[in-house]
């Protein structure tokens, strides 16, 4: 095989980070939310504490699927060879590896963190940076021009 001339791996890992933290915290402030709730439940009569259980429950559901997303998400990546492109992409809500050969691919583009790679099998999404995204485009584009 060819050598590889560049790789999006690591590229996304501060962002990842980030975004897993972001999510511990949010599971984190759910909970503290229900056991206020607990609380104000056996000390006061009031109907309008079943918010704070609703708003608990909301932000430690939405916290694990942060969670997940940025797990599957920043396990994304495409290694760039001469020939091909070979890697992990998320399509249809699926993490799928993918090995597509420059002539299998129709078009790329570059949309924010995500990278767009289109076949006629499906489009296989990339989460990387701008920078590297914009160097991949600027490739293909050299490539097939």
């Amino acid at each position: 095989m060819n050598n590889m001339v560049m790789s999006t791996k690591n590229t996304t890992a501060t962002r990842r980070n980030t975004g897993i933290v972001a999510a511990v915290v949010t599971i984190v402030m759910g909970i503290l939310v229900v056991a206020f709730y607990i609380y104000a439940n056996e000390h006061t009569s009031s109907d309008g504490v079943i918010l704070c259980l609703l708003l608990g429950l909301f932000l430690i559901c939405d916290g694990i699927i942060m969670t997940a997303i940025h797990c599957i998400n920043g396990s994304t990546y495409v290694d760039v060879y001469k020939d091909r492109f070979i890697g992990k992409g998320i399509q249809n809500l699926n993490a799928l590896n993918f090995n597509i050969k420059l002539e299998e691919i129709n078009n790329i583009s570059v949309e924010g963190f995500w990278l767009h790679i289109q076949t006629s099998s499906g489009t296989y999404k990339v989460m990387t940076d701008k920078d590297t995204a914009t160097k991949i485009f600027n490739y293909y584009i050299e490539l097939k021009g």
